[in-house]
This record gives structure tokens, C-alpha cells and sequence, in this order.
């Protein structure tokens, strides 16, 4: 009788540690829509070192035009593919998030308004982001960006 007692206390504290509970994923969720909303406000800033203070030591950014950039690549390449834009405004939509305790990933349709020689623009963009968690912060971990030509 001890002995099943025993196994089922065990299954039991087996599964409630293998289970991230419901609270945990709605703060990880609120925690990377935050981060998401504040690297847009730099990007639209153009302010690319501040933009890459969100992302890991061994962050990927994979571009339109197939490159990968590491973190310390990421804000040359980002000012000289940005420099005619202006006034850049980024709308995040369709945003899901899922997430365990260090891994996260967001999928979104971001649309970038902005101006080229006082000329309004826009670019519709597919984004998938993956995160992870260190010393109880999110950070980019890789940032793939695509988008639909036509």
C-alpha cells in the first residue's frame, strides 16, 4: 500500500514539475510582449545599439536578402538598409506567443510605415522570433524576417 502511495506522490510531483503552470506562461507572455513593443520603439527610432541590447550574446537576425547577422553585425546593417526611411512607424499584428521556462517564440505580421524623401511607404513583414531566458531575462535568441514579393 506504501509502495503505491509512494509511486503515484512521485508521478504526481513528477508531472507538476514537468508542467509550466498556466501564471508562469501568461507573466512570460506579458514579459515578451513588452520587449517586442519596446525593440520596436527602437527600431523605429533607429536607434539599432539600443535594438540589440535585447538580444542574447548569440543572437541570429536572418534578412530578406538571406544574410545572418550576429548581435554585433546587426546595427551597421540595419543603418545602412534604413537610412532613406523616415518617420518609422511599426504595427505589430496577428501576434502569438508560446513559451516554456528559458524558450519562447513569437510569431506576428509587423507593418512598417514610413517616408522616403517625404513619400509614404509601406513593407508588410512575417516575423518569427525566438527568445531565451537568462538570469530571469528574455532576450532575442534569433530574428528571421519575410516577406511576401510580388
Amino acid at each position: 500500500m506504501y509502495k503505491k502511495i509512494l509511486v503515484l506522490l512521485l508521478v504526481l510531483f513528477l508531472f507538476a514539475i514537468s508542467c509550466q503552470p498556466l501564471a508562469d506562461k501568461n507573466a512570460a507572455k506579458s514579459e515578451i510582449k513588452q520587449l517586442i513593443a519596446k525593440y520596436n520603439q527602437a527600431f523605429d527610432a533607429k536607434d539599432f545599439d539600443q535594438f540589440v541590447s535585447f538580444c542574447h550574446e548569440n543572437f541570429r537576425f536572418f534578412t530578406l536578402d538571406g544574410q545572418v547577422l550576429d548581435k554585433q553585425a546587426t546595427p551597421s546593417f540595419l543603418t545602412k538598409i534604413l537610412e532613406e526611411w523616415d518617420e518609422i512607424h511599426s504595427q505589430v499584428q496577428n501576434l502569438e506567443i508560446d513559451s516554456d521556462r528559458e524558450l519562447a517564440f513569437a510569431r506576428y505580421t509587423v507593418v512598417y510605415n514610413y517616408e522616403t524623401d517625404g513619400l509614404p511607404n509601406s513593407m508588410t513583414a512575417q516575423i518569427t522570433v525566438v527568445f531565451k531566458k537568462e538570469a530571469k531575462k528574455w532576450q532575442m535568441y534569433h530574428f528571421h524576417m519575410s516577406r511576401r514579393y510580388f
